[in-house]
């Protein structure tokens, strides 16, 4: 997946996947693929007989300006297979994902948003919630000193018009620093005493910008943020796009971070 612009559930979903079945693994980064390759292609180079195609998280396009089908000659119309897809970011591209799955005659679909039901409706396809967890190998309390007093990393806001989130993690960090374009310079009186990990991403591209060259953020690794969340007395949690429960809820509940 480290080709793809993933976040760490899609990871962990195609590695527990492998640890329940035999798996052939395909897409742009492993080694069988090839953008020449038709369905029965890639079909053939499978070790096995499968008795299911599941398509992930990064298939389909999740860029707004770009066709859905990444790689249209791979097409799974005719294949008798049956065949299961994950729908991720229904806040982008909805009525072309629907229309893909439709025309590609899926059999089964799965989404992280929990309105399944509309999913199923738009599709003609039967949707499952497949609800967002974490994995106790890694997010756990097996940590000896909680440094950090208050603790967050991500995006603050997603301004795509079909997310309807809030701006309350803005709001939460101009309480606690002076700003400069989304960019947090310098704590304010009140919070000078306290251990604040703030790994904020801007809204706009001047911030992130700022932010980077004044070394405000930087990018985590699995393991980086791991830890950060496993040394957090408090943690911001706010929820997602479309009003989801994200996988950091969990992680912090196992790593006992109150979730604030």
């Amino acid at each position: 997946m480290q080709l793809y612009k993933s976040a760490s559930y899609q990871q962990d979903v195609i590695s527990e996947i492998k640890n329940q079945s035999e798996v052939f693994f395909y897409g742009k980064g492993f080694n069988d693929f090839s953008i020449n390759d038709n369905i029965d292609d890639v079909v053939n180079k499978a070790p096995f007989n499968p008795d299911v195609i599941i398509q992930g998280h990064s298939w389909l396009s999740d860029d707004a300006a770009s066709e859905i089908e990444l790689y249209p000659q791979i097409s799974l119309k005719k294949i008798n297979i049956p065949k299961v897809i994950i729908l991720n970011k229904e806040y982008v591209n909805l009525n072309s994902k629907i229309d893909y799955i439709k025309s590609n005659r899926f059999n089964l679909g799965f989404s992280h948003h929990h309105d399944v039901q509309n999913f199923s409706n738009m599709s003609n396809t039967k949707f499952y919630f497949w609800p967002f967890a974490y994995d106790d190998n890694i997010f756990n309390n097996k940590i000896d000193n909680k440094t950090i007093d208050f603790g967050f990393s991500g995006i603050l806001q997603n301004l795509n018009k079909n997310t309807d989130q809030s701006d309350i993690r803005i709001k939460i960090m101009k309480k606690m620093f002076f700003t400069f374009y989304d960019v947090p310079l310098i704590k304010k009186k009140s919070y000078r005493s306290t251990e604040i990990f703030w790994n904020s991403i801007p809204r706009n591209s001047l911030g992130r910008y700022l932010s980077i060259l004044l070394k405000k953020r930087r990018y985590l690794s699995n393991n980086e943020y791991a830890k950060m969340i496993k040394s957090s007395k408090i943690y911001l949690n706010t929820l997602s796009p479309l009003g989801l429960i994200s996988p950091r809820f969990f992680e912090c509940m196992s790593s006992r971070a109150l979730v604030f």
